[in-house]
């Protein structure tokens, strides 16, 4: 009689895998859906010296003509797996900061991948960087500053 074996290959080997890239574009492309066009997501891609690949999330306010790097994956040219990510919340004294972990995230997988950039893109820096970008958007006129607040105010004293 014969026996056969189950599978004894990782879970996350199958047909359907993603490469970083196409996680970082569809990302990109939901930023432009969500916001209707108010900001669009690019990604950028540069080969460095090494046999290395430096992919670049931004987000771009086109109304104000502006973009600001969310985040940034480095992987093998030929093996894009794993991907080492670095963002602003992954820096000391970032929400995400973590002394075990450093300043970067590595992903096996595209799973740990979009993990790592789903807690990027949900971080309070993020959110703060896109609600203002959407908001500077929709009213980019820049204000008219008489000075500083301070000034023809006498400083209050002190009652006791």
């Amino acid at each position: 009689m014969s026996q056969s074996t189950a599978s004894l290959w990782p879970e996350s080997i199958r047909a359907d895998v993603e490469t970083p890239y196409a996680i970082l574009r569809t990302q990109a492309a939901t930023l432009h859906a969500l916001t209707s066009g108010v900001l669009e997501g690019t990604v950028e891609a540069t080969r460095l010296d090494s046999p290395d690949i430096s992919l670049r999330l931004s987000v771009h306010a086109p109304a104000l003509n502006y973009k600001h790097l969310i985040l940034s994956v480095k992987h093998q040219k030929t093996l894009p797996y794993p991907a080492t990510v670095r963002a602003e919340c992954f820096e000391e004294g970032g929400s995400r900061f973590d002394f075990t972990e450093g300043t970067s995230r590595s992903a096996r997988n595209p799973e740990s991948l979009k993990s790592i950039v789903r807690d990027v893109l949900r971080s309070p820096e993020v959110e703060g960087v896109l609600v203002s970008l959407i908001a500077r958007s929709n009213d980019p006129s820049e204000p008219e500053y008489a000075g500083s607040e301070e000034e023809g105010m006498e400083a209050a004293s002190p009652t006791h």
